[in-house]
């Protein structure tokens, strides 16, 4: 009798082997199937983050992962079928702690990216909006140095600004783009479509800036404005009108890297978090 099932058994091994492999999906099918998210679990910290598009591309990564398989007992009998139902019980058991280290570490992977491209889409709309008013400055300093009232070096100045500002505006698009084919690669998204979403939603609730940041930005900002007025009115040089204008953008930039690396830090704590609390369950 033990070697009738025993027979039995050694037929159904390939039959069990195939069926597994029926349940892993072919490689770049996942990618073209429309995004399903996952059930929420208690480590699912992205639901919190209050920010539904990073929320949206989490589950959209995690789609793509392929489901956790155990092999089928039908058929089995006796003592083989208790045996492969504690082996099985004990292999799917490890499987869903693998997938649920791989589903956080999949949607960190995916936070980060997605803050980088919303610091560098910060920062190319900072570099963008200080072209018009620096294009403003060199026409004043055009028009005074036609009156004779100032020297040909603020003209000169002023282009050099109107230059520097087009160059680090390229630099920091050419990081966007880079950020965006890198959240595009992880969630299988498609990089036009990803940009068209981005341009569409606010600026991450997540962490909070520094208090400091926002406070030197006030002052940078009110500096500025003072300066504009003063050069406008031949009360200041070009030269003061120039480092306000630095000053300025070097706090806007501070801000928008304090918040950054405040909404970094908070995913970090949360992903961390529930690392632990999985590890604890594993």
């Amino acid at each position: 009798m033990f070697l009738h099932e025993r027979t039995r058994f050694t037929g159904l091994v390939p039959a069990l082997v195939l069926a597994c492999a029926a349940c892993t999906p072919q490689t770049g099918l996942h990618t073209q199937a429309p995004a399903q998210a996952e059930p929420s679990m208690a480590g699912d910290w992205w639901h919190q983050s209050g920010d539904a598009l990073l929320d949206e591309m989490v589950a959209q990564a995690l789609s793509a992962l392929p489901p956790v398989c155990a092999a089928p007992e039908r058929g089995i009998r006796g003592g083989i079928r208790a045996a492969l139902h504690h082996q099985s019980a004990e292999k799917r058991h490890a499987q869903e702690h693998e997938r649920a280290v791989e589903r956080l570490q999949k949607a960190e992977a995916v936070a980060g990216a997605y803050l980088r491209l919303r610091a560098w889409a910060d920062r190319l709309a900072a570099r963008h909006a200080m072209l018009a008013p620096w294009v403003d400055n060199a026409e004043i300093a055009r028009f005074r140095r036609e009156a004779g009232l100032v020297p040909a070096l603020d003209e000169d100045m002023a282009g050099v600004m109107v230059g520097l500002n087009a160059s680090d505006e390229d630099a920091a698009r050419a990081g966007l783009e880079r950020a965006l084919t890198d959240l595009a690669r992880l969630t299988g998204q498609d990089a036009a479509a990803l940009r068209a979403r981005l341009d569409k939603t606010s600026a991450m609730p997540i962490g909070n800036g520094a208090a400091t940041s926002n406070t030197l930005l006030a002052q940078a900002e009110a500096a500025l404005a003072n300066a504009r007025i003063a050069y406008r009115g031949g009360a200041a040089s070009f030269a003061t009108l120039y480092v306000a204008e630095a000053n300025a953008l070097a706090a806007r930039e501070a801000q928008i890297m304090a918040n950054h690396t405040a909404a970094l830090a908070t995913i970090r704590q949360w992903s961390e978090k529930a690392m632990a609390e999985e590890a604890h369950c594993g």
